[in-house]
């Protein structure tokens, strides 16, 4: 009489296999991944090489260009470019780099083939042809498209700012009503779905049709404020928000753009408060996610916001009040059409004023002051940025009078505002012709 073995159920073995499997395509996953990367900057590189100016030009157009071009984008891009034998020919160090090129895409196909056969091979060699097919990090390093475009003498490795509208010098920024056009002219052309690996985190909050394709556009053109033209109040995002799209600055929608960022983890939001004039600031920065999704939406790290530089340069997370008195000033007088820089630096001088605001042929100096405390000294120093006169903005009239009169006893001029005279003029109502000193002498 024969006798059945039977082979007794492993689950343990079977949950170890599926494990393996699930591994084994995650890992085929990033590798894919990674090489896609790696070809788009091939692509990039080739592309600034080639005609840079052409590619430049478009960038300027679109901020998505060249980074959402599909092959065909990158033909029709190419199939464009001038004969370098007819247009004088790439010179020597131009024609070695392409050279490297070829030889990187070379290894780069090489790898496409590897990744073509780890996705048709089983599961338990797959370890062993991912190990195989894996080069080494130093052989796959490719320029960036900033290293290429950088002179060859430069070893900083801090990323330029976007240029600013309408001739703005770069580290300013712009008075409202110049930003307010920008945002015009990049709207219709804010992606409108979400980059895959945000999809779940920016789902538009069941949103559809239009409303869904309006709310994307808004969350790219409020990252596009902060990461551009180092906003942080969320009275002035949405304010431009409104403007740009024809909605009341105070609708409902605007602000729920706001809490997505937050909520999706793509922005970080804190309330800073002052006692005197009692007021309140809601301000957002971008998260370490938020910088990332900024990267892949517009091709190039975002730039240093105004409250961050306050943190990282002025202890603004320790004196929160002085901190919150600056970003109110500066936004106050964006609206009233001054471009504006904070903690601008002062050549041959340890002086950092807390501001500089410019427009037209006027450009002060500010000190923002909390305090009533007599200090000539402060004013006599301050003055010396602006040819002799003093500009200040203290928190309430009785402070600007009072600090206004210790600068004729000083026998300095100058003018002078306050946060409670700014706050109380409506936002709404205030334009680029609104006054922003309420005292000269």
């Amino acid at each position: 009489m024969m006798t059945t073995v039977t082979t007794p159920y492993l689950p343990d073995a079977h949950d170890r296999v599926q494990r393996d499997l699930i591994e084994s395509e995650r890992e085929q996953r990033r590798t894919a991944e990674t090489l896609a990367r790696d070809l788009a900057k091939v692509l990039q590189e080739l592309a600034i090489l080639l005609d840079g100016t052409r590619l430049e030009s478009l960038r300027r157009l679109d901020p998505r260009v060249p980074q959402y071009w599909t092959p065909e984008d990158w033909r029709q891009f190419f199939a464009k470019v001038p004969n370098p034998t007819t247009g004088g020919g790439w010179g020597q160090g131009e024609g070695q780099r392409v050279n490297e090129l070829e030889r990187t895409i070379a290894e780069l196909k090489k790898r496409l083939a590897d990744t073509e056969a780890l996705l048709t091979t089983p599961a338990a060699d797959a370890k062993s042809v991912l190990q195989a097919s894996r080069p080494t990090a130093e052989r796959l390093m490719v320029p960036c498209q900033d290293e290429l475009a950088r002179p060859k003498a430069s070893t900083s490795s801090r990323p330029s700012p976007a240029p600013a509208p309408f001739g703005i010098p770069l580290e300013m920024v712009s008075p409202l009503g110049n930003l307010l056009a920008k945002s015009r002219e990049i709207w219709n052309l804010l992606p409108v779905t979400s980059p895959a690996a945000f999809s779940s985190s920016l789902s538009g909050k069941g949103r559809t049709g239009e409303d869904l394709k309006k709310a994307y556009r808004r969350y790219w053109l409020s990252l596009y404020l902060i990461g551009t033209f180092r906003l942080n109040a969320t009275l002035e995002i949405e304010d431009l928000m409104a403007m740009t799209g024809g909605l009341s600055s105070r609708a409902g929608s605007l602000g729920r753009i706001v809490d997505d960022l937050v909520d999706g983890g793509i922005l970080f939001s804190e309330i800073l408060r002052i006692g005197s004039p009692r007021t309140s600031l809601r301000l957002v920065k971008l998260s370490p996610e938020g910088v990332r999704l900024f990267k892949i939406l517009f091709n190039r790290e975002p730039v240093e916001s105004d409250w961050e530089r306050l943190i990282k340069n002025h202890e603004g997370e320790r004196f929160l009040e002085h901190t919150l008195a600056i970003l109110i000033f500066a936004m106050h007088a964006r609206k009233r059409g001054w471009a504006t820089q904070i903690l601008s630096p002062v050549e041959n001088t340890k002086a950092v004023p807390d501001l500089l605001v410019l427009k037209g042929g006027e450009k002060w100096y500010v000190e923002v002051e909390l305090g009533q405390k007599e200090n000539p000294a402060k004013w006599r120093n301050q003055a010396r940025l602006n040819g002799g006169k003093v500009a200040l903005c203290a928190t309430t009239p009785d402070a600007r009078q009072r600090l206004a009169g210790d600068c004729r006893l000083a026998r300095l001029s100058g003018q002078a505002t306050d946060l409670e005279t700014l706050i109380k003029a409506k936002y709404g109502n205030i334009t680029d012709q609104t006054e922003l000193w309420a005292e000269s002498w």
